[in-house]
C-alpha cells in the first residue's frame, strides 16, 4: 500500500499537469488526421508523378545546358568580347553617338525615304485627259482608209471610151476628181463626227479637219491608183497594204514593242505620218513634226502620180483582159 500510494502520488502531478496537454495534442494530431493528411498525401502522390514522368525531360534539359556550357560558351563569351572591342572603337571614334541619334529618329520617315529616295514631280507636255481622245487619230486614219477601200469597191475607176478618145491618163486624173471629191466630205463627216458626236478632246480643231482631209486625199489616191492600174487585184493590194499598216504605224502600241519587221516597215507606210499629224492637233501641235508628217503624206500622193503615168498605160490592156474574164465567170464585177 505504501508503494501503491508512493506511485500514485508521483502519477498524480502528471495527470494534472501534463495530461490535458498530451490530451489537447492528440486532438491536434487528430485535426491533422482528418483534415490534413488527405492533402499532405495527394501533394506526396504529385511529387511521386513529377519525379516518375517530368524528371527525365529535366534531367535532358540539365544535360543540354551542360554541353551548352562546355561547347557553345566559349564561341559565345568571344563574340561578346569582340562586340564589346567594337563598341569601344566606335565610341573612341565618336561614330556610336551618330548610330544613337539615328535609331531615335522617326522610323516611319526613314523607311518612307529609303522607299522613295527620289519624289517625281510631273510636268506635262501636251496633256490628252481621256483614252479615247489619244486613240481617235489612229481611228480616225483608220476609218478615212476604209472609206477609200469602199470608193473603189462601189465606184468605177474607168470609162468607156469605145474609140479610144481619152489618153490613160487623162482618164486617171478625170475619173480621180470625183474620188478626191468624196473623199473630202468622208473627212468632213468623221472630223466633225469626232467633235460633235463623240466629243473628241483636240487642241487645234481646224488643223485636224485639215488633216483629216489632207490624209483622206492620200489614202483616196493610193487606192484609186492601185485599183486604176492593176485593177481588181489593186483591191487585194490595198486589203494586204492595210493589214500591214496596223502593226507598223505604231498607232496603238509604240512601233518599238513590234517585230524587227513591222519597224523597219514603219518609215513606209502612209499611216505612220497620217496618225503623227493627228496626234499633232489633238494634243497641240509642234510644227517641226507636222511639217515633216505633211511632207510624206504629200510625198505618197506624188509617188502614185508615178506609178500611174508609168504603169497605166502599159498594164491597161492586161488588166481590161482579166476584167473580162473577171466577168465572164459571174463571179466578179
Amino acid at each position: 500500500m505504501d508503494e501503491f500510494a508512493a506511485a500514485v502520488n508521483e502519477a498524480a502531478p502528471l495527470i494534472r499537469n501534463d495530461l490535458p496537454k498530451a490530451e489537447q495534442r492528440l486532438h491536434h494530431a487528430a485535426d491533422f488526421v482528418r483534415n490534413d493528411l488527405p492533402a499532405a498525401e495527394a501533394e506526396l502522390h504529385s511529387i511521386s508523378d513529377l519525379y516518375q514522368n517530368r524528371f527525365p525531360e529535366v534531367e535532358d534539359a540539365v544535360h543540354r545546358t551542360a554541353e551548352l556550357v562546355r561547347n557553345d560558351l566559349p564561341g559565345f563569351e568571344e563574340a561578346v568580347h569582340k562586340a564589346a572591342d567594337q563598341i569601344r572603337q566606335l565610341q573612341g571614334q565618336g561614330n556610336l553617338d551618330e548610330l544613337l541619334d539615328w535609331l531615335k529618329n522617326d522610323t516611319t520617315k526613314e523607311s518612307d525615304f529609303l522607299a522613295n529616295p527620289v519624289l517625281i514631280k510631273e510636268e506635262k507636255k501636251f496633256p490628252i485627259p481621256n483614252y479615247g481622245s489619244a486613240m481617235s487619230p489612229f481611228y480616225t486614219t483608220l476609218s478615212l482608209w476604209v472609206g477609200a477601200m469602199l470608193l473603189v469597191s462601189l465606184m468605177r475607176v474607168d470609162v468607156e471610151d469605145g474609140d479610144h478618145r481619152y489618153k490613160s491618163y487623162e482618164v486617171y486624173f478625170g475619173r480621180m476628181c470625183i474620188f478626191l471629191t468624196i473623199g473630202l466630205c468622208q473627212a468632213l463627216i468623221v472630223s466633225l463626227g469626232d467633235f460633235f458626236l463623240l466629243g473628241t478632246y483636240v487642241v487645234n480643231k481646224l488643223c485636224f479637219v485639215l488633216f483629216a482631209m489632207l490624209i483622206s486625199m492620200v489614202f483616196v489616191t493610193i487606192t484609186y491608183t492601185l485599183v486604176s492600174v492593176f485593177g481588181n487585184i489593186g483591191k487585194g493590194l490595198a486589203i494586204i497594204f492595210l493589214v500591214l499598216q496596223f502593226s507598223s504605224s505604231g498607232g496603238t502600241f509604240p512601233v518599238s514593242t513590234s517585230s524587227v519587221f513591222f519597224q523597219r516597215l514603219n518609215p513606209f507606210v502612209p499611216f505612220t505620218y497620217a496618225v503623227g499629224a493627228m496626234r499633232e492637233a489633238v494634243g497641240g501641235i509642234l510644227w517641226r513634226a507636222a511639217i515633216r508628217d505633211i511632207v510624206m503624206l504629200i510625198g505618197f500622193i506624188l509617188l502614185c502620180y508615178v506609178v500611174a503615168l508609168a504603169l497605166k498605160k502599159p498594164l491597161s490592156g492586161y488588166t481590161r483582159k482579166v476584167a473580162e474574164k473577171a466577168k465572164q465567170t459571174k463571179l466578179i464585177s
